[in-house]
């Protein structure tokens, strides 16, 4: 008698497991890739915010026509998580400083950026 051969092919159940396995690994990976540079975006736009708020005080500082530190700050918070800003003037220097809440890790630590303006006021 001659034996006959299933013709049936395809994967294992085992098979299609472990792909799925690998998959879903892959994409929880990527996932948390996306989140990262997300993360990542966003302080990168915080920084760029800070630096151009800066800007703006050491500016009108510069030229006497400054819109007033509370006005400031107000702009701050609505811009920067938390952010808060400050003009200081001692006999030698004068600068202006802003903080703000990290929001990489989440995280409680606080960002800060300092520009020194030439001259006295």
């Amino acid at each position: 008698m001659i034996a006959s051969k299933n013709k049936w092919q395809g994967f294992s159940l085992f098979e299609v497991l472990i792909a799925l396995s690998i998959v879903t690994i892959a994409l929880l990976g990527l996932g948390r890739w996306f989140t990262l540079a997300y993360q990542g975006a966003s302080e990168t736009q915080y920084q760029a915010m800070a630096w151009q708020q800066l800007a703006n005080m050491a500016e009108d500082t510069l030229q006497g026509d400054a819109m007033g530190q509370t006005q400031w700050n107000q702009a701050n918070k609505r811009l920067l998580p938390q952010g808060q800003g400050r003009y200081w003037e001692t006999p030698e220097e004068s600068g202006v400083s802003i903080t703000w809440l990290s929001t990489i890790n989440k995280s409680d630590s606080l960002n800060e950026m300092a520009l020194s303006l030439p001259g006295n006021k």
